[in-house]
């Protein structure tokens, strides 16, 4: 007369009517919770910044006690996320069947919701096209938001979009990738004296494409040497590891200098210190160039970053 139920395959048996319908309905509040869960966690990694590798992690603004960034990798995960489910729409009740829509269109959001930063990244493909990429893509996005929107003081000259470069900055950035490098060991390796030579380019280039290499080395050399530490220090990847994903993600030039330049400065003003000053508002280009005795890149007027959240409702 007992009921008997597996929750892994979801078997149900009973002797009567009656405990037909008890057994299901206790099935279903055992496994209820199970389901809301999956729903809410699939396609969504919550990453945190580690600490040991970004020494001003405790600096950043965490809108809540959650300390994690959400980062859902398609548009479709967001449906399963009470925070954004339960919200009324903004707009008039034609458009409530379809609350995500604005979401379904685009490729890369950073953002505070619902007192949580969010990253969704909207190309599930990419993500799970080999091993690495979406350890890769989570926690480089994911340090975008929280240690550098919500974690530094951004110079105003690069709160806009991202300047094309061209070749001449690109053969500056190729120059510097071939004059520096990481062996396998993680050791930084020099073809050439670097101060002087790197001043010398700089000088040529002139101010319009130092200014526009700079907003790159902003933005994406912290990144990349975030990335680069934390695949080293989990997944026992070397620089050759690092810089086949970034082959294959296209751009290296302006991307691959980051984890070396890093490791400079990690050399030679420590990195607490280069740390500090990036938050400040300073480059990592501007630190080498100060580090090297040149003011050749100028000061910048950098601010906080106060409101950076959107609404999937549009």
């Amino acid at each position: 007369m007992a009921c008997i139920y597996g929750v892994g395959g979801y078997m149900v048996r009973a002797a009567i009517s009656l405990r037909n319908w008890i057994c299901i309905h206790l099935l279903f509040l055992m496994i209820a919770p199970l389901l809301a869960q999956s729903s809410a966690t699939e396609g969504v990694l919550q990453i945190e910044i580690d600490s040991s590798i970004w020494t001003q992690s405790h600096r950043i603004r965490w809108p809540s006690q959650s300390r994690v960034v959400d980062f859902v990798y398609s548009a479709a995960a967001f449906r399963g996320i009470p925070c954004f489910a339960l919200r009324p729409s903004s707009r008039s009740s034609q458009r409530s069947d379809e609350p995500f829509a604005t979401a379904d269109k685009i490729e890369l959001m950073l953002g505070e919701a619902c007192s949580r930063l969010f990253v969704l990244f909207n190309n599930r493909r990419l993500v799970e096209a080999a091993a690495l990429n979406k350890f890769f893509i989570a926690h480089h996005e994911s340090f975008h938001l929280a240690a550098q929107f919500f974690g530094a003081e951004i110079p105003l000259d690069f709160l806009g979009p991202r300047p094309v470069l061209d070749s001449g900055s690109r053969e500056f950035l190729e120059w510097l990738s071939q004059s520096m490098r990481l062996d396998e060991h993680g050791g930084l390796v020099l073809t050439e004296e670097l101060c002087p030579a790197m001043i010398r380019r700089l000088g040529y280039l002139g101010s319009e494409r130092v200014d526009a290499i700079e907003h790159w080395a902003f933005w994406e050399w912290p990144a990349e040497y975030y990335m680069y530490k934390l695949m080293s220090a989990q997944h026992g990847s070397g620089y050759a590891d690092y810089l086949v994903f970034r082959e294959s993600a296209g751009d290296a030039f302006v991307y691959a200098p980051g984890p070396v330049v890093g490791v400079w400065l990690d050399n030679k003003l420590g990195r607490k210190q280069w740390q500090s000053d990036y938050i400040s508002g300073k480059s990592m280009l501007k630190l080498m160039v100060s580090a090297c005795g040149s003011s050749v890149i100028p000061d910048r007027i950098p601010a906080k970053v106060t409101n950076l959240k959107f609404d999937f409702m549009r």
